[in-house]
């Protein structure tokens, strides 16, 4: 009786991962959108990138102008101009780099050639 039980058990257990099996391959995507969900997860990466330059970039000004304020305070006792003005000049190039790579982009491959949208894949 007790082998009756275990068999059966196993049985069912063995059914409902036949049936999870089938219904996976019954949903399953095809390669040509997986192809097209990569593509756009890596255009999200390279928009994810460009935020955060931009948002670095951000901070650093914003920490250019506490250091000139300190600097300014502390008759230049507290904080170095030439620190403040390494943040400021930092955070512009970082903040300016999104629209370096669009640019640049458009130059070497020509005009809507810096998108990062512009690859297709069909099939």
């Amino acid at each position: 009786m007790k082998n009756s039980k275990s068999l059966l058990k196993h049985a069912l257990y063995s059914v409902g991962i036949l049936m999870l099996g089938l219904s996976q391959i019954a949903i399953a995507k095809t390669a040509g959108e997986v192809a097209t969900t990569v593509s756009g997860s890596f255009n999200a990466i390279g928009l994810a990138a460009q935020a955060f330059f931009a948002l670095v970039g951000i901070i650093l000004i914003g920490m250019s102008v506490f250091v000139f304020l300190k600097h300014n305070k502390t008759e230049g006792q507290g904080a170095k101009l030439s620190t403040a003005f390494l943040y400021l000049i930092g955070g512009g190039l970082l903040f300016y780099i999104a629209s370096l790579v669009q640019t640049t982009g458009d130059t070497v491959w020509g005009s809507g050639g810096g998108d990062r949208s512009r690859i297709n894949i069909t099939r």
